[in-house]
Parts: C-alpha cells; structure tokens; sequence
C-alpha cells in the first residue's frame, strides 16, 4: 500500500474514531451532568413564568433535547467534512494541487485525530467543567458555545495545529511544497470548526 491509500484509511478510521469519541464523550459523560441540570433551569423557568407544567413532561422536553444533542454529534461533523472537504478541494484546485475529491475528502479525515486529541484535553482537565457550563449557558440562552472565548481559544489552536497536519499530508502525498497547502487547508478548517460548533 503507497503513502496515499495509508492516508486515506486512517484518514476513514480517524473520523470514525472521532465520532466515537464524542458521542462517547457526550452520552456517556456530559449528559448525565447536564440533565439534572437543564431539568432544573427548565422547572426555574417555567415556574418564573406562572406555567405550571408535571414533571413528566418536563422530563420528556429534556430527553427530547439530549436526543437531539446526540444526533447532532453524529450528523453535524458528517456534514461538515464532506462541506470542508469540498470547499479544500477547490482551493486545492485554486492553488493548483491536482487532487481529486475522493482524496481530499478521506485525506482531510486525518485531522480527526487532532478532534480526539482535544476532547482528551479538554475531558480530562478542569475544562470539561467550564465546556459543561458553557453547553448549559448554550442550551438556556439559546446562544452557541462558540462565542466563549476559552472554548473558542483552544478550538482555534487545535484547527491551526490541523491545518498544519494537512497541509504536510497533501504536500507529501501530492509531492509540493506546504506554503501552497496551508492556505486551502487553513480556510477548510476553519469552515469545517464554524459548522461542528454551530451543530
């Protein structure tokens, strides 16, 4: 097997590893410490408000939105690879470096390991407390946690550290040098951070 078919099979075992990861991450971790705490906000609020709603169906608001939370850690990345990876394959082309879709899509899939990387940070750090508040604070004001500035910092750090990664695997794959690989790799990057936060 050439340097390129390796790199795209890690590239597909990367992503799969990353969605693991997360929704591992957010079902098994998060969630059991936000739910108690979204049902509280919720009951606050409703009650603040003069609406008197059971506990059932408040429990059944909170388990619908953690189901979508859950969907959303699967979906969204998945859309937002193949979404990266269209617009790297264009300014690829842009740059002139011949590579096909099939190849930026599976390549690109090796920034993955970097997504896992900082979920490791973040999981086994004080920070998972301030990502955890950061999801309530989301989840009540109806506001992404992309404008935390802590969540945001080390997002962008991991997606310059991407970049990097994937600009040296197209420029050694496709035998050119990274000043003409980091720029597509950069702007896809960080299209693809925009759409994985937002979902």
């Amino acid at each position: 097997m050439n340097i390129r078919g390796l790199l795209r099979l890690t590239g597909i075992i990367g992503f799969v590893a990353a969605v693991i990861t997360n929704y591992i991450l957010m079902a098994y971790i998060i969630m059991p410490v936000i739910t108690p705490i979204l049902t509280h906000q919720l009951e606050t609020q409703l009650s603040s408000e003069g609406i008197s709603v059971n506990q059932s169906t408040i429990s059944n608001i909170v388990s619908l939105a953690t189901t979508f939370m859950l969907i959303g850690v699967i979906v969204g990345p998945f859309i937002g690879w193949l979404i990266e990876s269209a617009v790297l394959w264009a300014l690829l082309r842009a740059f002139k470096v011949s590579a096909s879709f099939i190849d930026t899509w599976l390549l690109s899939g090796n920034y993955q390991y970097l997504a896992i990387i900082q979920t490791a940070v973040i999981a086994a750090t004080p920070l998972f407390n301030y990502m955890v508040n950061s999801i309530v604070s989301a989840a009540v004001t109806h506001k992404s946690i992309m404008g935390d500035p802590v969540i945001l910092t080390i997002s962008l750090a991991f997606v310059i550290l991407g970049s990097l990664l994937l600009a040296y695997i197209f420029a050694r794959v496709y035998e050119t040098s990274m000043k003409r690989t980091l720029i597509p790799t950069l702007i896809a990057l960080i299209i693809f951070w925009l759409i994985s936060t937002v979902a």
